[in-house]
């Protein structure tokens, strides 16, 4: 069975080497294949360099949209241009059974490519970005858009799939229409070999996302103001807020590394050697830091936000804190004079990733998935 899978609006392979996370992006892919036999076109929005990437790979073949497009230089003609995809592919898509959309950004492509094609499709989004968008106080315009695209992908695809409960919820208290094609798919990340928490430096804190307002990295200096080497804060990413950062931290007297974008197999790596995670985002969807923390055996220590709630048991499989009132100083203070606690947590986060977020149970589940449509259509 044949599945055109096509890339977030504006994203590559290019891109997703770039920052870290080809071969976690692709691994779901290849499993798919291994298991279930399942072929995979990759339309990315990429040009010629994009098939030196994969070095030939016989798991994928791969459809740079800019090599059958020029790009320009002016993001709004490459807009504009994206309408004309569907028409320039057409052919190649002809001969797949589904096609597949990463993201919700883009899906007018993959809306007009099933509506030509008239083949169905699965549209699976990692977060509502209709809901970021307010939260991020985007322009009216902007959140319009986003609602507008966030119907019509309903309206048209065949399966919706979201990543969390707390998204479920918000689809279904504003398009209830369509919730009957909304399925939840947590992510999946892998599971780890774990050594003793109790092994790992007291002292030293991990965080993991892109500098930007979202994760709240400001909230996380301020709670360990004055802290000096006495506490260390490293931080996996980049972003507009970069600078920002280092400044903060220094006026601050916080000591605080930022260690840029890592390989998603370095980044693995690097949990292992953390005994605590903070992570102090104002929103989330179903945030795969967290999860990949939780699999390394890390105490997560994560704001009380909804998202968060679903993943965190609270004084069980992690700690959740009041944003309001954070006290980080003395939570890491009382867990590090608690050892049975520690281990506990440890080893109910483990266990819960292992239950709910395994490669198997999504694979599982996008293989169902695909058969439904093929069965419905």
């Amino acid at each position: 069975m044949k599945v055109a899978f096509f890339f977030t609006y504006g994203y590559s392979l290019k891109s997703w080497e770039n920052s870290g996370i080809l071969q976690r992006e692709l691994k779901i892919l290849k499993e798919l294949s291994k298991k279930y036999k399942y072929k995979f076109t990759l339309i990315t929005y990429g040009d010629d360099t994009e098939l030196k990437i994969l070095n030939k790979s016989k798991e994928f073949e791969v459809i740079p949209i800019y090599s059958l497009l020029k790009e320009s230089k002016f993001k709004s003609l490459n807009l504009i241009k994206s309408f004309l995809i569907p028409f320039k592919i057409k052919k190649i898509i002809d001969t797949h059974d589904i096609i597949h959309q990463h993201q919700l950004q883009g899906a007018w492509v993959s809306i007009l490519s099933k509506l030509i094609n008239n083949i169905p499709l699965l549209i699976r989004t990692g977060y509502d970005v209709y809901t970021f968008a307010k939260y991020d106080k985007k322009s009216k315009l902007k959140i319009y858009l986003f609602k507008l695209l966030t119907t019509y992908s309903l309206k048209f695809c065949d399966t919706y799939t979201v990543t969390s409960k707390s998204d479920f919820s918000i689809i279904k208290a504003e398009f209830n229409k369509y919730i009957k094609k909304v399925k939840i798919r947590p992510n999946f990340v892998d599971i780890l070999e774990t050594r003793d928490i109790l092994q790992r430096p007291h002292n030293k804190i991990l965080s993991v996302g892109r500098l930007v307002d979202q994760k709240n990295f400001e909230k996380l200096l301020i709670e360990f103001a004055n802290s000096n080497d006495e506490m260390i804060i490293d931080i996996v990413g980049t972003g507009e807020l970069e600078n920002h950062i280092l400044k903060k931290a220094k006026m601050l007297n916080v000591k605080v590394n930022l260690l840029g974008n890592l390989q998603n197999k370095e980044l693995m790596k690097l949990y292992q050697k953390y005994k605590f995670f903070i992570s102090t985002s104002k929103f989330e969807g179903n945030p795969k830091s967290i999860l990949e923390a939780m699999s390394a055996g890390c105490i997560v220590i994560a704001s009380n936000i909804k998202n968060h709630k679903e993943i965190i048991e609270n004084n069980k499989s992690g700690i959740l804190f009041d944003l309001n009132n954070p006290s980080l100083i003395n939570l890491l203070n009382q867990l590090n004079d608690d050892e049975i606690l520690c281990r506990e947590i440890s080893y109910n986060a483990t266990s819960s990733v292992y239950k709910n977020n395994s490669i198997d149970n999504l694979a599982k589940n996008i293989d169902n998935d695909y058969k439904n449509l093929i069965n419905t259509a």
